[in-house]
């Protein structure tokens, strides 16, 4: 029953190797993926606005309100470069509060 529902014969380490090659050759590159040292993100910022923000969003997070009035920037631009800023990963939001992300 074993060999008709594909079952091998395994006499050796070799054996284990040549069946499960194809899984431990991913297995392998995912293991060199994470031990590879990760590429640092370089975040240029395209403009003054971005800048703003990033001066404004020292080692505490703030709220929206609270950047908004600290960087008299309206509301929904705000909301748009936090985006960009987000995507670039140099800001995350967490509990509503946005906080800058130093490398």
């Amino acid at each position: 029953q074993l060999i008709k529902n594909g079952a091998k014969l395994v006499e050796t380490s070799d054996d284990i190797i040549e069946e499960l090659g194809s899984m431990l050759a991913v297995k392998q590159n995912e293991l060199a993926l994470e031990q590879s040292p990760a590429k640092e993100v370089k975040v240029s910022t395209q403009n003054s606005t971005q800048e703003q923000i990033l001066a404004a969003l020292t080692y505490e997070a703030k709220s929206l309100d609270e950047l908004a009035a600290d960087t008299r920037i309206e509301i929904d631009q705000l909301m748009v470069e936090i985006l960009h800023l987000e995507l670039a990963g140099t800001v995350a939001q967490t509990d509503g509060r946005i906080e800058r992300l130093f490398k």
